[in-house]
């Protein structure tokens, strides 16, 4: 990751309410280079973990309500319902120049999808930012495609 990307990555997750975030990652054509793509062009989508989505949403209504469609105006218990146990995702949200998109999951339905027993295709990622959860650290693991870049 070029450290302007790793510079912009951080500055956008500062953005969201990271006492409620276990761990991030971003994915797709705007954090990896294929051929023939302009990264900076291309939307930057990321994952956000938390152990209580209700919370994220709560705290992240406070901050980033634009974020989010008209669900957004019914509150978090709402957002969190039809988020239910897959990933619910605020897209074609702009930061300065670029366009970004960010899907929140529980940590309980994210370890289950890396084991295989949901198909939200949280496959080939970086991990920007990991908690202190060795439980799904020794998960994470399991997925030989992952590559881990810590910001500094």
């Amino acid at each position: 990751m070029s450290s302007s990307l790793r510079k912009l990555t951080v500055e956008i997750l500062s953005r969201f309410p990271l006492a409620e975030v276990k761990h991030a990652f971003c994915y797709g054509s705007g954090a990896f280079q294929q051929s023939g793509s302009n990264m900076a062009a291309n939307v930057l989508d990321f994952i956000l973990v938390t152990d209580d989505s209700t919370r994220f949403h709560e705290e992240n209504l406070k901050k980033n309500k634009g974020d989010y469609s008209f669900l957004g105006y019914f509150g978090a218990h709402t957002v969190r319902s039809v988020q239910g146990t897959g990933v619910y995702f605020n897209t074609l949200v702009k930061h300065r120049d670029r366009t970004i998109k960010y899907g929140v999951i529980n940590s309980v339905d994210f370890k289950a999808d890396l084991l295989g027993k949901y198909t939200h295709s949280l496959t080939a990622v970086k991990f920007l930012f990991m908690g202190n959860s060795d439980q799904l650290s020794s998960c994470v693991v399991l997925k030989s495609s992952y590559e881990y870049e810590y910001p500094e």
